[in-house]
Formats: C-alpha cells, sequence, structure tokens
C-alpha cells in the first residue's frame, strides 16, 4: 500500500508542474498575446516563478519579440494585437512590419 501512495506522490509531482508549463491563456503565472479579435490566442507563455511572484518582465519581453516575429511573416504592415499578463485586463498592442 506505501508504494502505490508513493507512486502517486511521484506521479503528481510530475504531472502538475507540466500543466503549468504549457501556461493557461489569462491565467496567473503567464503572459499571453491575442490577435485583434481578442479572442483568438497567439501564443501564451508560462513564466518562471520567483520567490514571491513570476518572472513577468522577462517573460513578456520575450513574447513580444516572438509575436512581433510571428506577425511580420504576415507580410508589412501595421498589426493591432492584445496583450494580457496574468490574470490582469488586456493592453492594446501594435506592432509594425517593414
Amino acid at each position: 500500500m506505501k508504494a502505490i501512495i508513493r507512486a502517486a506522490f511521484l506521479v503528481t509531482s510530475f504531472v502538475a508542474p507540466m500543466a503549468v508549463a504549457g501556461g493557461t491563456p489569462g491565467s496567473k503565472g503567464t503572459v499571453t498575446a491575442y490577435e485583434a479579435d481578442k479572442q483568438t490566442v497567439i501564443r501564451a507563455d508560462a513564466c518562471a516563478a520567483t520567490k514571491l511572484s513570476y518572472d513577468y518582465a522577462g517573460c513578456g519581453k520575450r513574447l513580444r519579440e516572438d509575436v512581433k516575429e510571428l506577425l511580420c511573416k504576415r507580410g508589412k504592415g501595421y498589426y493591432k494585437w492584445w496583450y494580457q499578463v496574468s490574470d490582469s485586463k488586456l493592453m492594446a498592442q501594435t506592432t509594425s512590419c517593414k
């Protein structure tokens, strides 16, 4: 019986972090980019945990750079999209591609 409990604990301790690693759009510990329609997710990244919070600054910087690259693959022009840190309100963003 103890072996079954230990096995369940080990499986839980490995599965739970993997669920967070993917990042659920609009949840604590994530940064999320949405298309102009505010519904379609371009990308959601899980941020590294710090002692009391998450590394939203570093995580957000990487996300914004990657979103610009993705949007610019569509061609020249301006692209409006929305950015969200954790479960806060959406913030308007514009990317210029030349």
